[in-house]
């Protein structure tokens, strides 16, 4: 998950909660086989918002391969952000350890 899009429209002060559709595709590089790539991060209001994201992909209504459904805790003051708590998924995604 890049920075950038962690640290977009953060408060001035405090920690944010951030609801994240972390999409991927599959890509082909000149003479290297297929690779699940991370491809963009869509903000979402709500969880539930998130969900709805998921069953479009399933459904095939995306452009996307996959993605995660994660929420993520932001400090505003430095930008940096906690792990991740993977809430559900949708379609090739990577696979994010034990």
């Amino acid at each position: 998950m890049d920075e950038e899009t962690m640290t977009q429209a953060l408060p001035e002060r405090g920690n944010r909660t951030a609801i994240l559709i972390r999409a991927y595709l599959w890509r082909r590089q000149k003479n290297s086989p297929m690779r699940l790539e991370a491809s963009t991060s869509i903000e979402c209001d709500s969880v539930w918002d998130g969900k709805q994201v998921l069953e479009k992909l399933r459904a095939g209504k995306t452009g996307f391969d996959g993605a995660h459904l994660l929420r993520v805790t932001i400090n505003a003051e430095t930008g940096a952000y906690e792990d991740p708590e993977y809430l559900d998924r949708a379609g090739d995604v990577p696979d994010i350890g034990a």
